[in-house]
């Protein structure tokens, strides 16, 4: 018969960059001393399989050493919060040429950790995406050892007993720090014999004894996050905290590949993919939108005002495809990111018909934006950046030649339209580097305009700024990650020009 289901509470989740190697399989800990705490030492070996099309093959062994702090003992309804944490892969020089585009001289990437968590009978998965680490330079030869940190999660559990953590799987991305924005995606599982244990906290009932959430609503049961059988894995609302580097919220939503480059198919070709948590980040993007029809130009997040900052969840899905040619003489490979742009009013003067000074601010309602970068073609492959979100426009605060024009408040675009941005090369690399993007838009008629006595403005609006190929310039500064302090705090770049 199961003993009773005992809550297991998740706390929240940081960021993650990095690599992972070195053989052999062990575990150490030792109490240090310092604040009731232990140091764990774990080597792992992982089988790898690279999904990229140019280095698939079989699965190459990998270690990776952890060395954390774990609390010496717990208490029940308190966090056990991991600490110092350090991923130190050996990744050898011979591999990574394979993993690598050619030229390559400085490797980067991204790296989740999966470590089960359990008490009794009772598990859960904490994902570890706080690790990174600053692109490390490649020898010519030899081995890699890049050191990757930052936070993780805590963890909470409402009843006695120890607590175990274990490290199983593994999904690296492999990018370098250049120009040309190529992902190798690394699928890891521990290899055959190998014991990911990091160690072992033991709880207690704490000062009031006893079991905490025994009902069903003590803290094991609290918080945001999924509940799944009594195990609650809650995520961080934003990215910072209001005086960090990234105050804004998560992306949310569901990216779009519509405007991607088609996958090929055919005999022989496989086509994988892999769903990653993402690395949280900031950046800022600034530029201008052109309207056609009144000759003019608007400025998009202001850098001379208080700009918005673009949030995103970097290296959040990778496509890759694999062709039966050896060598292979096509290529695709794909990185898609999540973004979340919510963008202050604009303001701007125009000349209305030519002649009729016009005054407007604009306010922007912007869907999820997918940042999809990579190579696809025939060797050698040509790089891609397309930046893709579902846009709409409302206007307010009308005047004509000085004097204020009712318009009323629900004066918008009749519907939502395709932004379509595409990054200019060599200048925009990835979404980590950043640079200069550019797509022009259809905007569609308006409606909603109509003045407190019923005037109907919405043809006035859809002949005067309505219509197609009004081009629009951005530039993505380089994207802030906050547990590594990679460019952070984020730079506000400078107005675009165009190409």
């Amino acid at each position: 018969m199961r003993g009773k289901r005992r809550p297991v509470l998740l706390g929240a989740a940081g960021l993650t960059m990095g690599l992972l190697v070195s053989p052999g399989s062990a575990a150490s800990s030792a109490a240090d001393g310092t604040g009731g705490t232990t140091r764990v030492d774990t080597a792992i070996t992982y089988a790898c399989k690279a999904d990229d099309g140019k280095a698939g093959g079989p699965a190459r062994d990998i270690g990776v050493g952890i060395t954390a702090r774990l609390p010496s003992a717990g208490v029940v309804g308190e966090p056990i919060q991991p600490e110092d944490v350090t991923v130190t892969p050996v990744l050898q020089r011979s591999d990574l040429a394979a993993w690598l585009p050619d030229g390559a001289t400085t490797v980067a990437g991204t790296a989740t950790v999966g470590v089960d968590v359990r008490q009794g009978e009772e598990s859960a998965t904490a994902t570890w995406q706080g690790l990174s680490a600053q692109p490390m330079p490649l020898p010519a030869e030899g081995e890699v050892r890049p050191e990757f940190t930052g936070p993780v999660p805590s963890v909470t559990v409402g009843a006695d007993g120890d607590v175990s953590l274990t490290a199983t799987g593994l999904t690296l991305a492999l990018t370098p720090d250049e120009v040309t924005p190529v992902t190798t995606t690394l699928t890891c599982e521990p290899a055959a014999g190998q014991n990911g244990r990091l160690g072992v906290v033991p709880v207690t009932g704490g000062a009031g004894g006893g079991t905490p959430g025994g009902d069903g609503t003590g803290p094991a049961q609290q918080g945001r996050g999924e509940q799944r059988d009594g195990i609650t894995a809650e995520q961080p609302g934003t990215l910072a905290d209001d005086e960090g580097p990234c105050p804004v919220p998560l992306p949310t939503g569901e990216m779009d590949y519509r405007y991607v480059p088609v996958p090929p198919t055919g005999d022989g070709i496989t086509h994988t993919e892999s769903n990653l948590p993402g690395t949280p980040g900031c950046a800022y993007a600034v530029g201008y939108a052109n309207v056609t029809k009144l000759h003019g130009a608007m400025i998009i997040n202001d850098p001379a005002k208080k700009p918005a900052l673009l949030s995103v969840l970097a290296v959040k899905h990778t496509y890759t495809v694999k062709f039966p040619e050896v060598p292979a003489t096509r290529r695709y490979t794909r990185i898609d990111s999540l973004g979340a742009l919510d963008l202050p009013d604009s303001e701007s003067t125009f000349l209305g018909f030519g002649f009729q000074p016009v005054t407007a601010k604009v306010s922007y309602d912007n869907g999820p934006v997918t940042i999809s970068t990579g190579n696809a073609g025939t060797l050698p492959a040509p790089p891609f950046a397309i930046v893709y979100f579902k846009q709409s426009l409302r206007l307010h605060d009308v005047t004509l030649n000085g004097a204020p024009l009712d318009v009323g408040g629900d004066c918008r675009t009749a519907e939502s339209f395709d932004v379509v941005l595409n990054g200019l090369f060599p200048e925009y690399g990835n979404v980590f580097s950043g640079g200069p993007l550019q797509g022009e838009v259809d905007i569609p008629r308006f409606s909603g305009c109509r003045t407190k006595s019923g005037e109907n403005l919405d043809a006035l609006f859809t002949a005067s700024i309505s219509g197609k190929g009004n081009l629009v310039l951005m530039n993505q500064g380089k994207t802030c990650i906050p547990t590594s302090k990679l460019n952070c705090p984020p730079d506000i770049p400078e107005l675009p020009r165009a190409k």
